[in-house]
């Protein structure tokens, strides 16, 4: 069913929008005012450009570049119906339901649709018709026809199912020879099974007897493992105390040399006070230090002082006090201020002239003498302007020399309070020199030479008597730490050792056979028991293709008397589909005639024929109404028999050759039909049976 239909930019349509109601609506207007333009949106909006006659391009209203269709539909299910809403652009499309998007671009929509409501196709040919195409079914030719019913009522199916029969019963050439062979493999493969079967069981009766031999010789192995691994602990333990005694011995000898040559060497460097020599000597070597630096420094500092008097003689001779000239600041800001007020008085003068009109009343000018007169003040202003930058820019030469002697004036003093300064810390220094010199007197270089003579043997015999103190407690610390002898071992023979790891090896040798050989018969074992599960494969996949073969045969047999009966009954079920389809449109035509044609017939050779009041005529003597309504009836009863889940019938201009009459009752009989029918018109008459109108 249609909810909604919004066009934007469609042909004829700059700005369409209506809502749908269920039964008839009426589509009518003058010619070219868009009417067939309102069926082409909404099949564009189902099926796009495919289900149009007419090019994408040629689809946007003139003057525009891109178009928008948007319908709203109603899809019926078994208990309810869903809602979907479709827009669609020249290179764009939507599918929404509920307002979530379910479908995105032109293909995936179109596909999503024709799930929905069928294909474009079937849409076109049972729920369509354009214009002057009202009996496009009865024009296909009796054979068509009859193909196009058969597809809608079923009676197709039972041609193909036929045609499948015979395909699958083709196939099925050849299976009785088949399953004969299928037999002898059968023996076959069990005979092979068998076989393999006892070559398996023997295998593994050899390795059994392999793996209890195992089981003894490793018994064996552990037992001479155990016996060799204790002869040969006790071995090494008597090796490891030989060693560690020899070690003892030399470490306790070498110990006690170390702590008997560090006794000596203490008797030999008694302790002394090394901190009263050093401070001896420190205070000779500062106070010489001292003097020589001090004396060292009482020339340069001098020479400093000398300097320095006289640059500030010299400086104090260069400074001087530079004034400013009087009045000269005062003067030259009233000489800026005069010139403002004259450059602004000419500028009022030369506009007054420029606009004629007098700068001090506003008024016009009114004649040449007035003018005169403010072309003469404006000459004297521009003069006296002239005369007083001159006088401003001496001022301002004044000025920067002014500055000038300033700033140099300025360096000097600066310069002098400089050296000044430096003078005050040079007699500082100079004074602090002299004080060091009376407060440090003069040392003989040979008593400082003594002194730290003195402190340097003092402090070599209190190192070597540090260096006898920590060597007196290594090697008591090493004596303490060697501890009681260690235990004596047990002396064990070499010899029998060796015979016991002789014994292990050949026993181990024996394992390493068993194992090849443990090997071997696993592999061989293992490849039995896969081409024994081969085998036993190949057996089962036989049996299985041995039943399919009999279920083939048998269904071969069902198939047979499957077909029989199709064909025995087929000519049955199609004169039941065309009584049933015929008689739906035989009430149809019937009101839409007003009784005049009764019925729509099928003769034996699959031609139609029409009954006028009791006549039976052949199709072709039907004029132009009559063959609408026998296409309407036609298109409704097929329309019935598809069952669609979306029953909305569009037509355009079927009544185009009817009188008024008879195009109103053929519009009555549209609105009764139970479906939601879209009708295109030029007959304003058919509004008054219509249950919706869109007037264009």
């Amino acid at each position: 069913m249609l909810i909604s239909l919004t066009l934007t930019n469609f042909q004829k349509h700059r700005s369409f929008h209506h809502d749908f109601q269920a039964g008839l609506t009426l589509v009518t207007g003058r010619n070219w005012s868009g009417k067939s333009s309102t069926m082409r949106g909404i099949l564009y909006s189902l099926y796009g450009s495919t289900a149009v006659p007419v090019r994408s391009h040629n689809l946007v209203s003139r003057g525009e570049k891109t178009l928008e269709a948007t319908l709203v539909f109603r899809v019926h299910g078994l208990d309810n119906h869903q809602d979907y809403t479709v827009t669609r652009g020249l290179n764009k499309a939507e599918l929404r339901l509920n307002g979530e998007v379910v479908a995105s671009g032109q293909t995936p929509v179109t596909a999503m649709i024709q799930s929905l409501i069928g294909e474009a196709k079937s849409f076109l040919m049972y729920q369509t018709s354009r214009q002057g195409e009202a009996d496009g079914l009865l024009t296909l030719g009796s054979t068509k026809l009859a193909q196009h019913i058969n597809a809608v009522t079923g009676v197709e199916v039972v041609d193909q199912v036929l045609e499948r029969i015979k395909l699958r019963r083709a196939s099925y050439t050849g299976l009785q020879d088949l399953a004969s062979r299928q037999d002898l493999e059968l023996l076959h493969l069990e005979a092979q099974c068998e076989q393999q079967a006892l070559f398996l069981s023997d295998k593994q009766l050899q390795h059994s007897a392999v793996v209890a031999h195992q089981r003894q010789v490793h018994e064996r192995q552990t037992a001479a493992d155990q016996q060799f691994q204790q002869l040969r602990a006790q071995w090494q333990a008597y090796l490891h105390y030989q060693q560690r005694n020899a070690e003892y011995q030399h470490h306790y000898q070498a110990a006690q040399e170390r702590l008997q040559a560090a006794e000596r060497l203490l008797q030999d460097h008694p302790d002394v006070d090394l901190n009263a020599a050093y401070r001896d000597f420190t205070r000779l070597l500062a106070a010489s230090q001292a003097h020589q630096h001090a004396a060292g420094l009482i020339e340069p500092l001098q020479a400093a002082l000398r300097e320095a008097d006289a640059v500030i003689a010299q400086l104090q001779g260069q400074a001087s006090e530079v004034k400013e000239p009087e009045g000269l600041s005062a003067r030259l800001s009233t000489a800026r201020k005069s010139l403002s007020q004259d450059e602004s008085a000419l500028a009022i003068a030369l506009g007054g002239l420029q606009a004629g009109i007098c700068p001090t009343c506003q008024r016009p000018l009114g004649d040449d003498n007035e003018i005169h007169d403010l072309q003469q003040q404006a000459t004297q202003l521009q003069a006296r302007i002239a005369e007083q930058q001159n006088h401003i820019y001496a001022l301002e030469l004044l000025w920067t020399s002014f500055e000038r002697a300033s700033q140099a004036a300025h360096t000097v003093h600066t310069a002098l309070s400089q050296w000044q300064s430096y003078r005050e810390q040079q007699q500082h220094a100079l004074e602090q020199a002299q004080q060091i010199l009376s407060q440090h007197p003069h040392i003989d270089a040979q008593e400082l030479e003594q002194a730290k003579q003195h402190y340097d043997q003092l402090a070599m015999s209190q190192q070597a008597r540090r260096s006898a103190l920590l060597e007196q407690e290594q090697a008591t610390l090493t004596l303490s730490k060697l501890g009681p002898l260690p235990d004596p071992a047990q002396e064990v023979p070499e010899e029998h050792v060796r015979q016991a790891e002789q014994a292990l090896l050949t026993l181990r040798e024996s394992a390493r056979t068993l194992e090849r050989e443990d090997a071997v018969l696993k592999a061989e074992i293992g490849l039995h028991a896969k081409a024994l599960t081969n085998d036993q494969q190949q057996l089962h996949t036989l049996q299985q293709r041995h039943t399919e073969t009999q279920a083939q045969l048998r269904h071969d047999s069902l198939l047979a008397e499957l077909a029989k009966y199709l064909r025995d009954n087929r000519d049955r079920f199609t004169q039941q589909a065309w009584a049933a389809l015929l008689a739906y449109a035989n009430q149809f035509i019937q009101d839409a005639s007003g009784g005049d044609m009764t019925e729509l017939r099928r003769t034996a050779e699959g031609d139609f024929t029409f009954v006028e009041n009791g006549e039976e005529l052949p199709l072709e003597l039907a004029s132009g109404m009559q063959l609408a309504i026998l296409g309407v009836a036609i298109k409704l009863a097929l329309a019935a028999a598809v069952g669609s889940r979306f029953e909305v019938l569009l037509f355009d201009e079927i009544s185009a050759a009817a009188s008024d009459e008879n195009a109103l009752r053929l519009t009555e009989c549209l609105a009764r039909s139970g479906q939601q029918v879209v009708l295109i018109s030029h007959r304003s008459a058919d509004a008054a049976v219509a249950q919706d109108v869109i007037a264009l």
